[in-house]
Protein backbone atom coordinates (compact mmCIF):
# COMPACT_ATOMS: atom_id res chain seq x y z
CA UNK A 1 0.00 0.00 0.00
CA UNK A 2 2.90 2.31 0.74
CA UNK A 3 4.28 2.16 -2.82
CA UNK A 4 0.81 2.74 -4.28
CA UNK A 5 0.19 5.68 -1.95
CA UNK A 6 3.57 7.24 -2.77
CA UNK A 7 2.95 6.89 -6.49
CA UNK A 8 -0.53 8.34 -6.02
CA UNK A 9 0.77 11.37 -4.11
CA UNK A 10 3.69 12.04 -6.43
CA UNK A 11 1.94 11.59 -9.76
CA UNK A 12 -1.71 12.69 -9.57
CA UNK A 13 -3.55 12.39 -11.90
CA UNK A 14 -2.46 8.78 -12.46
CA UNK A 15 -2.10 8.65 -16.19
CA UNK A 16 0.96 7.91 -18.23
CA UNK A 17 2.91 11.06 -19.03
CA UNK A 18 0.94 13.15 -16.55
CA UNK A 19 2.71 15.94 -14.74
CA UNK A 20 2.85 15.62 -10.97
CA UNK A 21 0.30 17.49 -8.90
CA UNK A 22 2.79 18.54 -6.26
CA UNK A 23 5.23 21.27 -7.33
CA UNK A 24 8.94 20.46 -6.95
CA UNK A 25 9.25 22.90 -4.06
CA UNK A 26 6.64 20.92 -2.12
CA UNK A 27 7.87 17.49 -3.18
CA UNK A 28 11.27 18.30 -1.70
CA UNK A 29 9.66 18.56 1.73
CA UNK A 30 8.28 15.01 1.53
CA UNK A 31 10.32 11.84 2.18
CA UNK A 32 8.91 10.29 -1.01
CA UNK A 33 12.20 9.42 -2.74
CA UNK A 34 13.65 7.84 0.41
CA UNK A 35 10.51 5.79 0.96
CA UNK A 36 10.34 4.75 -2.67
CA UNK A 37 13.87 3.36 -2.49
CA UNK A 38 12.84 1.29 0.54
CA UNK A 39 9.84 -0.22 -1.24
CA UNK A 40 11.43 -0.52 -4.69
CA UNK A 41 12.33 -4.15 -4.04
CA UNK A 42 8.74 -5.24 -3.45
CA UNK A 43 7.76 -7.98 -5.92
CA UNK A 44 4.62 -7.98 -8.07
CA UNK A 45 2.74 -10.35 -5.76
CA UNK A 46 2.98 -7.87 -2.89
CA UNK A 47 2.13 -4.98 -5.22
CA UNK A 48 -1.00 -6.80 -6.38
CA UNK A 49 -2.02 -7.58 -2.79
CA UNK A 50 -1.55 -3.99 -1.64
CA UNK A 51 -3.36 -2.67 -4.71
CA UNK A 52 -6.31 -4.96 -3.92
CA UNK A 53 -6.39 -3.73 -0.30
CA UNK A 54 -6.30 -0.14 -1.56
CA UNK A 55 -9.09 -1.00 -4.03
CA UNK A 56 -11.28 -2.38 -1.22
CA UNK A 57 -10.79 0.78 0.86
CA UNK A 58 -11.51 2.96 -2.18
CA UNK A 59 -14.74 1.09 -2.95
CA UNK A 60 -15.82 1.38 0.69
CA UNK A 61 -15.24 5.13 0.48
CA UNK A 62 -17.05 5.37 -2.87
CA UNK A 63 -20.18 3.43 -1.89
CA UNK A 64 -20.25 3.75 1.92
CA UNK A 65 -18.32 6.96 2.52
CA UNK A 66 -21.15 8.68 4.38
CA UNK A 67 -21.96 5.69 6.62
CA UNK A 68 -18.27 5.03 7.36
CA UNK A 69 -17.37 8.69 7.80
CA UNK A 70 -15.90 8.21 11.28
CA UNK A 71 -13.67 5.36 10.11
CA UNK A 72 -12.27 7.42 7.26
CA UNK A 73 -11.93 10.45 9.54
CA UNK A 74 -9.73 8.38 11.83
CA UNK A 75 -7.73 6.98 8.90
CA UNK A 76 -7.15 10.43 7.40
CA UNK A 77 -6.28 11.84 10.83
CA UNK A 78 -3.71 9.07 11.34
CA UNK A 79 -2.08 9.72 7.95
CA UNK A 80 -1.90 13.48 8.58
CA UNK A 81 -0.62 13.01 12.14
CA UNK A 82 1.98 10.45 11.08
CA UNK A 83 3.34 12.85 8.46
CA UNK A 84 3.50 15.72 10.96
CA UNK A 85 5.17 13.43 13.53
CA UNK A 86 7.68 12.27 10.93
CA UNK A 87 8.63 15.83 10.01
CA UNK A 88 8.97 16.82 13.67
CA UNK A 89 11.13 13.77 14.40
CA UNK A 90 13.46 14.25 11.43
CA UNK A 91 13.72 18.04 11.13
CA UNK A 92 12.88 19.54 14.53
CA UNK A 93 14.24 16.86 16.89
CA UNK A 94 16.81 15.17 14.59
CA UNK A 95 15.87 11.71 15.90
CA UNK A 96 17.22 8.40 14.65
CA UNK A 97 14.96 6.33 12.37
CA UNK A 98 13.42 4.04 15.06
CA UNK A 99 12.52 7.03 17.24
CA UNK A 100 11.23 8.91 14.21
CA UNK A 101 8.89 6.02 13.42
CA UNK A 102 7.68 6.00 17.04
CA UNK A 103 7.12 9.78 16.86
CA UNK A 104 5.14 9.40 13.62
CA UNK A 105 2.98 6.58 15.01
CA UNK A 106 2.24 8.44 18.26
CA UNK A 107 1.33 11.65 16.42
CA UNK A 108 -0.77 9.66 13.94
CA UNK A 109 -2.70 7.90 16.71
CA UNK A 110 -3.22 11.18 18.58
CA UNK A 111 -4.67 12.98 15.54
CA UNK A 112 -6.68 9.89 14.62
CA UNK A 113 -8.36 9.85 18.05
CA UNK A 114 -8.86 13.62 17.88
CA UNK A 115 -10.51 13.36 14.45
CA UNK A 116 -12.79 10.60 15.72
CA UNK A 117 -13.76 12.28 18.98
CA UNK A 118 -14.12 15.86 17.77
CA UNK A 119 -16.69 15.38 15.01
CA UNK A 120 -16.46 18.81 13.36
CA UNK A 121 -12.66 18.67 13.14
CA UNK A 122 -12.82 15.14 11.79
CA UNK A 123 -15.36 16.03 9.11
CA UNK A 124 -13.27 19.01 8.03
CA UNK A 125 -10.02 16.97 7.84
CA UNK A 126 -11.68 14.11 5.95
CA UNK A 127 -13.51 16.22 3.38
CA UNK A 128 -10.57 18.60 2.89
CA UNK A 129 -8.38 15.58 2.10
CA UNK A 130 -10.99 14.06 -0.25
CA UNK A 131 -11.52 17.45 -1.88
CA UNK A 132 -7.79 17.82 -2.47
CA UNK A 133 -7.60 14.39 -4.14
CA UNK A 134 -10.67 15.02 -6.30
CA UNK A 135 -9.52 18.50 -7.40
CA UNK A 136 -5.96 17.35 -8.07
CA UNK A 137 -7.29 14.58 -10.31
CA UNK A 138 -9.90 16.64 -12.15
CA UNK A 139 -8.03 19.91 -12.82
CA UNK A 140 -6.81 20.01 -16.44
CA UNK A 141 -3.49 21.76 -15.76
CA UNK A 142 -0.47 20.97 -13.58
CA UNK A 143 2.31 22.52 -11.49
CA UNK A 144 2.14 25.09 -8.71
CA UNK A 145 -1.21 26.51 -9.84
CA UNK A 146 -2.83 23.06 -9.81
CA UNK A 147 -1.45 22.32 -6.34
CA UNK A 148 -2.59 25.67 -4.96
CA UNK A 149 -6.10 25.28 -6.40
CA UNK A 150 -6.28 21.70 -5.11
CA UNK A 151 -5.40 22.82 -1.58
CA UNK A 152 -7.84 25.72 -1.84
CA UNK A 153 -10.56 23.36 -3.08
CA UNK A 154 -9.85 21.04 -0.17
CA UNK A 155 -10.31 23.83 2.37
CA UNK A 156 -13.52 25.04 0.70
CA UNK A 157 -14.99 21.52 0.57
CA UNK A 158 -13.97 20.88 4.18
CA UNK A 159 -15.70 24.08 5.29
CA UNK A 160 -18.82 23.29 3.26
CA UNK A 161 -18.95 19.78 4.71
CA UNK A 162 -19.25 21.16 8.23
CA UNK A 163 -22.42 23.01 7.17
CA UNK A 164 -23.83 20.78 4.43
CA UNK A 165 -22.85 17.46 5.92
CA UNK A 166 -24.54 14.75 3.86
CA UNK A 167 -24.22 15.96 0.23
CA UNK A 168 -20.61 17.11 0.59
CA UNK A 169 -19.44 13.89 2.27
CA UNK A 170 -21.25 11.77 -0.34
CA UNK A 171 -19.90 13.70 -3.33
CA UNK A 172 -16.32 14.01 -2.07
CA UNK A 173 -16.05 10.37 -0.91
CA UNK A 174 -17.70 8.96 -4.06
CA UNK A 175 -15.49 10.97 -6.43
CA UNK A 176 -12.21 10.46 -4.56
CA UNK A 177 -12.99 6.79 -3.90
CA UNK A 178 -14.12 6.24 -7.48
CA UNK A 179 -10.95 7.67 -9.00
CA UNK A 180 -8.74 5.65 -6.66
CA UNK A 181 -10.74 2.44 -7.21
CA UNK A 182 -10.51 2.85 -10.98
CA UNK A 183 -6.76 3.39 -10.79
CA UNK A 184 -6.29 0.31 -8.61
CA UNK A 185 -8.35 -1.83 -11.01
CA UNK A 186 -6.15 -0.67 -13.88
CA UNK A 187 -3.05 -1.38 -11.80
CA UNK A 188 -4.13 -4.90 -10.83
CA UNK A 189 -5.14 -5.74 -14.41
CA UNK A 190 -1.79 -4.44 -15.69
CA UNK A 191 0.30 -6.33 -13.10
CA UNK A 192 -1.65 -9.56 -13.73
CA UNK A 193 -1.73 -9.01 -17.53
CA UNK A 194 -5.51 -9.41 -17.55
CA UNK A 195 -6.52 -6.42 -19.65
CA UNK A 196 -4.78 -3.38 -21.10
CA UNK A 197 -6.78 -0.23 -20.41
CA UNK A 198 -6.66 2.76 -22.75
CA UNK A 199 -7.16 6.37 -21.71
CA UNK A 200 -10.83 6.20 -22.77
CA UNK A 201 -11.67 2.84 -21.16
CA UNK A 202 -10.03 3.84 -17.87
CA UNK A 203 -11.86 7.18 -18.00
CA UNK A 204 -15.16 5.43 -18.68
CA UNK A 205 -14.57 3.03 -15.80
CA UNK A 206 -13.83 5.96 -13.48
CA UNK A 207 -17.01 7.78 -14.54
CA UNK A 208 -19.19 4.68 -14.04
CA UNK A 209 -17.80 3.96 -10.55
CA UNK A 210 -18.16 7.59 -9.42
CA UNK A 211 -21.73 7.92 -10.70
CA UNK A 212 -22.74 4.59 -9.13
CA UNK A 213 -21.11 5.57 -5.85
CA UNK A 214 -22.96 8.89 -5.73
CA UNK A 215 -26.28 7.26 -6.65
CA UNK A 216 -25.95 4.42 -4.13
CA UNK A 217 -25.02 6.74 -1.28
CA UNK A 218 -27.86 9.19 -1.94
CA UNK A 219 -30.39 6.36 -2.32
CA UNK A 220 -29.31 4.43 0.79
CA UNK A 221 -28.96 7.36 3.21
CA UNK A 222 -31.36 10.08 4.32
CA UNK A 223 -31.39 13.62 5.67
CA UNK A 224 -32.63 12.20 8.97
CA UNK A 225 -29.27 10.52 9.47
CA UNK A 226 -27.57 13.83 8.69
CA UNK A 227 -29.69 15.61 11.31
CA UNK A 228 -28.88 12.94 13.88
CA UNK A 229 -25.17 13.34 13.17
CA UNK A 230 -25.45 17.12 13.52
CA UNK A 231 -27.19 16.73 16.88
CA UNK A 232 -24.49 14.32 17.98
CA UNK A 233 -21.87 16.81 16.80
CA UNK A 234 -23.39 19.60 18.90
CA UNK A 235 -23.37 17.38 21.99
CA UNK A 236 -19.69 16.64 21.45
Amino acid sequence: MYSDLLTFIKGLPLQEGADPVLPKSFQSLLPIDALQSIFSGINDSVRIATAIITLILALLACFLGYRLARFFMSLTGFMAGAYIGYKIGTQALNLQRPLTIVCAVVAGLALSVLAYRIYTAGIFILCAFLGFIAAATLLPFSGDLQFFLSVLSGFIIGALAVKYLRPVIILSSAIAGGFTASEMIVKVCTLMSLYKFTYFTSGGLTLIICVLGIAVQFLTTSDKESKKKKKKKKKE
